[in-house]
């Protein structure tokens, strides 16, 4: 078993903590209109903050107190942070894709990538590049289960697809960020087995 350096447990907390926006958006904000709405008004206020993080000296003295302990060395040196490519991630999801495909995409993000960073570091097996099988298995694993438990009018099939290649898109070194093409992918995948079942 491998040690996790804390910010990036932090990172993977808050990472797995951002599944209530899609919990929210099945069952709060159920109208899609205004949770697009909903997430733009955040997309926009994340953006505005990674400008002002380095313009600002109030913004920035708030930002580091709060966020400097997640931040990897890239995003202190200017580099967009992860949360908000994962909110650009769910905006593009939620304007492609219906709700049942949309929500169990995010969560394929928020729940299978985290699952697979822990349980890849703490239980390293059959590595794949930086990545670890074990990670896979267990994002796949854990994603599935709360996705099938979620009953989003989707066949099992259709669901354990999606997870299968949400993983697989996670485990590759892909040169765009995967809070964008994990949920992408996964939705595209979803969307297109279900039109064939």
């Amino acid at each position: 078993m491998k040690k996790i350096k804390k910010n990036e447990i932090f990172r993977k907390v808050f990472h797995i903590s951002a599944s209530i926006i899609p919990l929210y958006y099945l069952w709060i904000i159920c109208d899609d209109h205004n949770f697009l709405l909903f997430l733009i008004f955040l997309t926009i206020f994340a953006i505005s903050v990674e400008f002002l993080r380095h313009r600002d000296n109030i913004i920035s003295r708030i930002f580091y107190q709060n966020f400097g302990k997640m931040l990897r060395i890239n995003e202190k040196s200017g580099r967009i942070t992860g949360a908000t490519w994962l909110l650009i991630g769910f905006l593009i999801t939620v304007y492609i894709f219906p709700k049942n495909i949309a929500v169990p995409a995010m969560l394929f993000l928020t729940v299978g990538d985290s699952c697979a960073a822990i349980f890849g570091k703490f239980f390293p097996f059959g590595r794949i590049g930086s990545k670890h099988i074990s990670g896979f298995i267990s994002g796949l694993f854990f994603s599935f289960i709360l996705v099938v438990y979620l009953n989003l009018n989707l066949p099992i099939v259709v669901l354990l697809i999606g997870a299968f290649s949400a993983m697989l898109t996670e485990l590759m070194p892909l040169q765009i960020n995967d809070n964008i093409t994990i949920p992408f992918v996964s939705g595209l995948v979803m969307q297109t087995v279900n039109n064939l079942i």
